[in-house]
């Protein structure tokens, strides 16, 4: 059974595919019409170079209060140019805006002008060390005492040294004790 299993998926599948797409007739879709001359339905007279959009818009009937202003639209001008100009003619002035038109204009510097400029900020430049650091440069560096040892490291200074014997010293030593 299951060495057959993709066998039967398949059948199944083609069953399904055949009862919901091959029964045609059923479902209102005749396949003798459809070979019939495509109806082509024309569009209403409009004129050239209007879109749907536009056309809907001319179909609907004209509102009651006058709109605030007459947008003339070209050919060639987008929705955001038409709306912008519908929206009031003088900017909003903020306080930025005031700022920025009241400063005064940047100084024209002149040749000596620039060369003073940029020998002021060579020798800002130029200066390696501030007083601070000449401060700490001159200050006497304190004298640390040795590094005092370890509990551990004067334990093991005390014991004597091992001692390291040799094979040979080990194997006469085995022999003396036997």
């Amino acid at each position: 059974m299951i060495d057959n299993l993709p066998v039967m998926l398949i059948l199944f599948g083609l069953a399904g595919f055949t009862f919901w797409f091959g029964r045609s007739k059923t479902r209102g879709y005749d396949a003798q019409a459809s070979a019939a001359a495509p109806v082509v339905v024309a569009p209403p007279p409009a004129a050239a170079g209007e879109t749907g959009v536009a056309r809907y818009l001319k179909s609907l009937p004209e509102p009651a209060a006058p709109a605030p202003k007459a947008v003339e639209a070209t050919p060639s001008e987008t929705g955001v140019a038409r709306y912008l100009k519908t929206l009031p003619e003088p900017p909003v002035v903020t306080g930025v805006t005031r700022y920025l038109r009241d400063l005064p204009p940047p100084p024209v510097l002149t040749g000596v002008a620039k060369y003073l400029k940029e020998i002021a900020t060579e020798t800002a430049a130029s200066v390696p060390e501030t007083g601070v650091a000449k401060y700490l440069k001159n200050l006497p560096m304190p004298e640390f005492p040795p590094k005092q040892k370890s509990s551990v490291d004067r334990y093991l200074s005390s014991m004597p040294p091992p001692v390291r014997e040799s094979g040979v010293a080990k194997y006469l030593k085995g022999i003396e004790q036997r």
